[in-house]
């Protein structure tokens, strides 16, 4: 979506969150590597699946070659671009004969075939620690976080009418069970997986990173996974992306 044409859509003219898509764009333009880059990923900044894929790249320093996919002109549904990912959603990897939809399985190509291991374990049962945090994110935390984002950003950009308030009150109670777990987990560990950062942090942050779009609940409560939260900011690729 171009940065003119976002501002003049009706429905995103005064959306807080246009504004920072605006400016993720234009900090995007200069935050990553982009010189010789081998890899091609399609994108959408409106894409928070798109923005873990962008994250782990810049803590990876790994280059990217960048096209930005304009979801609201219909764009991934067009020929060209269902050849690449049927499904007809971003983010999408190209490098050289391989093209990878998923951001899940993208991130973990990216680590494991950086130069830097920074991301990728290097035993078989720290990998499967990932992998277990990377389907427990996909299957709880993403099916209720996905409500915030349907009922209080997708509505208001598509004009698809006001928030459902059952959903939402339903949705914030499952969330604060999942935070309770998280705070569980987190209060004694700095990381999802001990003390340093994986992609089972990077992977499960996305959502955090724009919690406020989504008007999720406040980490106050939970201290652990309100200092988690804290720390991931703070990482290189998250700080690249954050205007």
């Amino acid at each position: 979506m171009h940065i003119a044409k976002s501002l003049r859509h009706p429905n995103l003219a005064h959306c807080d969150y246009s504004v920072f898509v605006v400016s993720f764009r234009r900090l995007l333009r200069g935050s990553l590597p982009l010189g010789c880059a081998k890899m091609k990923l399609y994108y959408s900044p409106f894409s928070s699946n798109s923005h873990r894929v962008l994250a782990v790249a810049a803590e990876l320093g790994v280059s990217l070659e960048l096209e930005e996919i304009d979801l609201s002109a219909g764009q991934q549904q067009t020929e060209s671009f269902l050849a690449l990912n049927p499904n007809g959603k971003v983010p999408v990897l190209r490098h050289d004969d391989l093209v990878l939809w998923e951001s899940t399985a993208i991130i973990n190509y990216l680590a494991e075939t950086a130069e830097s291991r920074l991301l990728w374990p290097s035993t078989p049962s720290a990998r499967a620690e990932v992998f277990k945090w990377q389907s427990w994110t996909l299957n709880h935390f993403v099916r209720v976080s996905d409500v915030f984002l349907f009922e209080n950003v997708v509505k208001g950009f598509f004009g698809l009418g006001e928030p459902n308030a059952a959903a939402l009150a339903t949705a914030h109670d499952d969330m604060c069970a999942l935070y309770k777990l998280l705070d569980g987990v987190l209060a004694p560990s700095p990381f999802l997986i001990g003390d340093t950062c994986s992609l089972a942090d990077h992977h499960l942050y996305p959502a955090f990173n724009i919690k406020h779009h989504l008007q999720l609940p406040p980490l106050e409560p939970y201290p652990g996974l309100s200092r988690w939260a804290g720390a991931m900011s703070e990482t290189d690729g998250w700080k690249s992306l954050n205007p």
